[in-house]
């Protein structure tokens, strides 16, 4: 099989049209980008030319075409879509035609490229068969062969889409194929999978780049659902503001939405002042600047924490009287930490996540066990991570090596030391996985590695129940970690790894990326 990462063109390719077509690289010394190893890592646009022959409809006039190809990648497939803009010249001097031919699934085959688009109707069909080049530039060329305008030959140059600039990130999230970040103005900016709309930039079109969201909203603090299209965020002046599926409530507005629709941003209701939000795929739950803790959503475990299972499209006050530093969510839980350092977590609990020493579900806040005085907790999938007033860290729940231990032990019911004698700023929990920033601002994960998510580099392929370092000696600020990672640098600057098959590396294109990459547009 190809190495995803070979580089030479050296490929005799036979095409859809039994002609056949030798590629090879302009200069095969020069390895600087890869060429593709599936059509999905074709996604973004491409610049296009065609050397076939239109006319224009009147004056049957000679035009040459060129426009913009774009590749956007499916779940299963990949579709092509070709925007033609021809220059032609008439009796009346220079004119123009557009047009564009909707996409078929790409096909590619080593190094060899095959799609047919068609015009609406039965007006055109085109099918373009070719070759990748990688080197210098990534790029393809090839034979055309259209219905109505003949034979000719066609040639692409690719760049990830041009990025807005973009300052100094001060917070960075994720969620499922998805990344969210705030510039230190304030901005919200989001890019990835937005079938819900829930990038907030005011449609459901997929973004490879970071793109400006939340319309004129600033923010002080973001919080994106792991696994869930939904999206919160804090302003300076402590409104709560929501956007994505409305599904269950989510969106906190009121509106008693049980089949969902997705919306833009709009305000939580309760006139409540919070100072942080963290939202989840079920629920979301926020703590005011007095400590009081408010969730909403679905509640079918008692991850509302009100004391019964009673659903809510607007903030329920978590029982129990306890003023909250710092609150976390994931699907069915939410822990916190109380202004005197002790951690609490309700919602499911079969597996071991509210720390308590049992594994039975509730619907109001539990003391995690150990006496430990804590700075931060994590919620992720069926596990919780928390860092100690004095820098030590702990996992709890069903993580499998995502509870760090350095042993076998894979699951707790109580708190559990993360190995290593590292003393902790935060650690981050996800599915099975899990990553922190020490105290020297190095960034560790342990726990599962499917698709690189321990961003330490294509050498470490299996998981690993020890915090290892993450590739490329950055100084980060943060890091958090689920189905992809992300860090943000001491710097201000957003570094992504592991899936990036919806975009939500940020970096331009749909590749798996093992160790860290830089997000596009970073000044």
């Amino acid at each position: 099989m190809r190495s995803p990462y070979s580089l030479g063109l050296r490929c005799l390719a036979v095409l859809a049209l039994l002609t056949t077509l030798a590629c090879q690289d302009n200069d095969p010394t020069a390895p600087i980008i890869p060429v593709p190893a599936t059509a999905g890592e074709l996604s973004g646009l491409w610049s296009f030319s065609d050397s076939t022959l239109a006319t224009t409809p009147l004056e049957q006039t000679t035009c040459r075409n060129r426009g913009v190809a774009t590749f956007t990648a499916g779940t299963s497939f990949t579709n092509a879509e070709v925007r033609l803009v021809a220059t032609c010249v008439t009796p009346r001097g220079p004119g123009g035609m557009t047009a564009t031919l909707e996409g078929a699934t790409v096909t590619l085959v080593g190094d060899s490229i095959a799609f047919t688009v068609s015009a609406s109707g039965p007006t055109e069909t085109c099918t373009y068969t070719g070759c990748l080049t990688g080197g210098g530039s990534l790029g393809a060329a090839g034979s055309v062969s259209c219905a109505r305008r003949g034979t000719g030959t066609w040639q692409m140059t690719w760049g990830p889409p041009e990025p807005p600039p973009v300052r100094r990130f001060a917070m960075i999230d994720i969620g499922y194929g998805m990344t969210c970040a705030l510039d230190i103005a304030g901005q919200a900016w989001c890019w990835g999978v937005n079938s819900y709309g829930h990038l907030g930039v005011g449609d459901n079109l997929p973004r490879l780049v970071p793109a400006p969201a939340a319309g004129s909203l600033r923010f002080s603090q973001i919080s994106v659902a792991r696994e869930g299209p939904v999206v919160c965020g804090v302003t300076s002046n402590g409104e709560a503001w929501c956007w994505g599926t409305s599904w269950g409530g989510r969106l906190g507005d009121g509106s008693g939405a049980q089949e969902g629709k997705p919306m833009g941003p709009v305000r939580v209701v309760g006139n409540h002042v919070f100072s942080q939000v963290s939202a989840a795929g079920s629920h979301s739950c926020a703590i005011t600047t007095t400590g009081e803790a408010w969730c909403w959503g679905t509640n079918a475990l008692g991850q509302l924490g009100t004391g019964n299972q009673t659903p809510s499209s607007s903030p329920v006050a978590v029982a129990g009287n306890l003023k909250f530093r710092q609150i976390s969510t994931y699907l069915l839980n939410t822990c916190g930490v109380t202004i005197t350092g002790s951690a609490y977590c309700w919602g499911e609990g079969w597996s071991g996540i509210l720390g308590n020493g049992e594994k039975v579900n509730s619907n109001v806040p539990v003391p995690v066990s150990g006496g430990h005085t804590f700075a931060s907790v994590s919620v992720g999938l069926w596990m919780a991570c928390g860092v100690t007033t004095q820098g030590d860290g702990y996992c709890w729940g069903e993580g499998g090596n995502g509870l760090g231990t350095g042993t076998s032990l894979d699951a707790s019911s109580t708190p559990v030391a993360v190995t290593g004698g590292i003393k902790w700023k935060s650690i981050k929990a996800g599915g099975w996985i899990a990553c922190g920033v020490t105290v020297t601002n190095a960034g560790y994960c342990w726990g599962d590695n499917f698709q690189g998510a321990l961003g330490v580099g294509a050498a470490v392929r299996d998981g690993s129940n020890r915090p290892i370092a993450i590739a490329g000696s950055l100084a980060f600020e943060q890091v958090v970690i689920d189905s992809h990672g992300c860090g943000l640098t001491v710097a201000g600057v957003a570094w992504c790894w592991s899936s990036g098959s919806y975009g939500q590396l940020g970096d331009g294109n749909l590749r798996t990326r093992w160790e860290p990459v830089r997000v596009a547009g970073q000044q």
